[in-house]
């Protein structure tokens, strides 16, 4: 299956601050997510990989934060806290997790 971007992503408000566009297979979904505003804090009981493409973060995940730019890439481990502080807008995140995973609309 092959998809173009933007034209074949799903667009969806994902929670305030966020919106995701993204394509899926049967097991793994790839997530173009925007990013607004800072995120408290976040547990799921699936791994996700993520890069940054556009903007500065700050990411906590468990006890460990490092500030983000373009191109740095993150691993969170499942059922670990990771918390999301904005530096600067527009801030852009590639996420790669299995389907299943975050509560995104099909």
């Amino acid at each position: 299956m092959f998809w173009k971007y933007p034209q074949d992503f799903k667009k969806v408000q994902y929670k305030p601050g966020e919106i995701a566009e993204y394509v899926f297979g049967d097991g793994i979904l790839l997530a173009r997510i925007q990013v607004s505003s800072d995120v408290k804090g976040s547990i799921h009981d699936y791994e996700q990989i993520s890069m940054m493409l556009e903007g500065e973060i700050e990411l906590t995940i468990g006890e460990e934060m490092r500030r983000l730019r373009k191109g740095d890439a993150f691993y969170i481990p499942a059922r670990v806290l990771h918390r999301v502080r904005v530096i600067s807008i527009p801030c852009t995140i590639l996420d790669c997790w299995p389907c299943g995973g975050p509560e995104i609309p099909d």
